[in-house]
């Protein structure tokens, strides 16, 4: 979800093995900032989004018939919120949530900065590291924060755009009528990519606001990348499977019978070719 002063943007993406996934609810929640402040009213702001979160989706059981659904609505196993607006706001909420994580976006040239010039933080430690994100630890906070790699995911989210829909890793959208979906779709086209030289790096990509709305877009690359931290793969991946290690002893005894192994047949040629 993406944090403001007056709305909230939320989006909920369903995730198949294979990336192909599908965008089930999207929307707004209003922030009563004139009325309340910005503090207390973004707090139930998102408490109110944890309620809906909690509240589930129902999960359909028919093709034919779309009413038929589970009994058991499916609750989302994860929700990354924006942290960079009102961050030990989200932070404080994030602690007590579960299934809540704080996220940050950084632009490929603050990504490229930070690793040449950050200085080592022994506040925070790092827990896992995925296609370009990081999810790290803050000891002091005491809350695992995910820092988003914006330019790489966003350019994800336009390849699953792209993705023919017979074809993995799909993105598609809930059936309703064209112009309902005409705010999304402005919002995930309010920045353009942008391919730039750059030293040391070489041609990198960014994407460039050319439209002051694009919340949607910015919930959506998360959602994407919270997708993958939650085992989404485009491709599969292959991983070799490491040598049974062997103990230690059993490694000295061969040496012990090699050193006490003799070649005959070498050694009957030698006292033949000096005897």
């Amino acid at each position: 979800m993406d944090l403001g002063k007056y709305l909230c943007h939320l989006i909920t993406v369903a995730w198949l093995q294979d990336a192909s996934c599908h965008i089930v609810d999207y929307g707004r929640i209003e922030v009563a900032s004139v009325d309340l402040g910005v503090e207390r009213a973004l707090m139930l702001a998102l408490t109110e989004y944890q309620n809906l979160l909690l509240a589930g989706y129902p999960l359909g059981i028919d093709k034919q018939d779309p009413t038929r659904v589970e009994q058991n609505p499916f609750i989302p196993n994860q929700a990354w919120i924006d942290a960079g607006y009102m961050t030990e706001l989200v932070y404080k909420f994030c602690r007590v949530s579960q299934g809540c994580l704080p996220a940050v976006g950084r632009s490929v040239l603050q990504v490229g900065r930070q690793q040449q010039d950050k200085p080592v933080n022994h506040h925070t430690r790092h827990r896992r590291i995925g296609e370009d994100y990081s999810l790290n630890y803050l000891q002091e906070q005491h809350i695992t924060l995910a820092e988003v790699n914006a330019d790489h995911w966003k350019s994800w989210v336009h390849q699953r755009l792209e993705t023919p829909l017979d074809q993995p890793g799909a993105m598609t959208l809930f059936q309703a009528l064209s112009h309902e979906h005409l705010s999304l779709a402005k919002h995930l086209t309010s920045e353009r990519k942008v391919e730039e030289f750059m030293p040391g790096r070489g041609v990198v990509t960014r994407w460039e606001r050319i439209r002051k709305n694009n919340y949607w877009f910015d919930a959506l690359y998360n959602a994407c990348a919270a997708g993958h931290a939650s085992g989404v793969r485009l491709l599969e991946e292959y991983r070799v499977k490491p040598e049974p290690r062997r103990k230690m002893s059993e490694v000295a005894e061969d040496k012990r019978r090699q050193r006490g192994t003799i070649d005959h047949e070498r050694w009957d040629e030698m006292r033949r070719r000096w005897g």
